[in-house]
Order: structure tokens, then C-alpha cells, then sequence
């Protein structure tokens, strides 16, 4: 049997013994915005000291030498050592927000920024996951002269990857 429920989306409903279930038609995904400032190839400070010295958690890092997959055995190793920082927001948050926010932070710490940056690569790395007829306009990138000043001085490159995905129509069927 077919229906709308009551926040107006298409669902599927069949039983399986006693049991009902929905399958909402509607998949809707919302775009995300991952920003994060990366730094890498630094081989004489541990990841927990840049950790203390910038007084943020990392988001991600990861271990020169060590295997990208350790569950398997041949997998390729990591090239060099990595740390990246985000915001503090979630990945639904404007561009704008994310970047305001790590900017925030580098401006408290600026002096241990600029440390860092004279004798590290740094970059903003962003990836925008964009989903087509979600509803949502699409993300935006301004960079300002905030931005500017700050990237100019740290020598802070910005690398922008976007990813375009269709999501299911809702008039499409489910096949279980």
C-alpha cells in the first residue's frame, strides 16, 4: 500500500508476518560543508604538541609510515604526518560560519600560527557534497579580506573539491 504520511512524505508499507513497515520514498539528503585546516609534512613536534600548542582538538590526523588500511596487509602506507582542525560546527553549517569560526581560532593563537606555518605546509581543505532537488540552495565559497590577510601571512593554501550526487526520486520504487 502506498500513503503520505503526515510531514507529507511518499512511503511504501507492506507486512512481514504481524510486523508493518514504511519505506519512505523521499530520500533528502542536506548539502554539507567540511572545511577543515590541514597541516602536514612536520616530522621534529608530535601530534599531541601541536595538539597543546594551538589548545584544539584535531579532527583528524594521521601517522607517517602506518598503513592507510591496517586491515590489510598490503596496503600502501602513509607518505607523511597530518593534522587538521575544524571549527567546532557541524558540517550543515554555512561555509561562512565554518570559516569565521577557524579563523576565530587562529587569531587567539595567531603566534603559534605563524610558527608553525613558517615551517610546515598549511592549507584549508574543503569538500562541498552538493544534492540536487533537496530543496536547498546551493553552498556558496566567499572568501574576505579577513580570510585574505590571514591566508597571506600564514601562506595558507585553500583547496576546494565539490561533489554533485542525484538523490532518488520520490516517485521511485523501493525493490526489497
Amino acid at each position: 500500500m502506498q500513503g503520505i504520511c503526515r510531514l507529507g512524505r511518499k512511503f511504501e508499507e507492506f507486512r512481514i508476518w504481524e510486523f508493518r513497515f514504511r519505506i519512505y520514498l523521499c530520500f533528502v539528503k542536506k548539502n554539507e560543508v567540511d572545511l577543515r585546516l590541514i597541516f602536514c609534512d612536520f616530522e621534529d613536534v608530535s601530534h599531541d604538541e601541536i595538539t597543546k600548542l594551538t589548545g584544539v582538538d584535531p579532527v583528524y590526523t594521521r601517522i607517517k609510515g602506518e598503513k592507510r588500511n591496517p586491515k590489510n596487509p598490503d596496503s600502501p602506507v602513509w607518505p607523511n604526518n597530518l593534522w587538521s582542525m575544524g571549527g567546532g560546527l557541524d558540517m550543515y553549517a554555512p561555509f561562512e560560519d565554518q570559516m569565521n569560526n577557524i579563523l576565530d581560532i587562529i587569531e587567539r593563537k595567531m603566534d603559534i600560527f605563524e610558527l608553525l606555518s613558517k615551517k610546515y605546509y598549511f592549507e584549508f581543505a574543503c569538500a562541498i557534497f552538493v544534492y540536487k532537488d533537496n530543496g536547498e540552495s546551493k553552498p556558496s565559497v566567499h572568501l574576505d579580506n579577513r580570510y585574505n590577510k590571514i591566508a597571506e601571512l600564514l601562506n595558507i593554501e585553500f583547496v576546494l573539491t565539490c561533489m554533485f550526487f542525484r538523490v532518488r526520486s520520490s516517485t521511485q520504487k523501493v525493490n526489497l
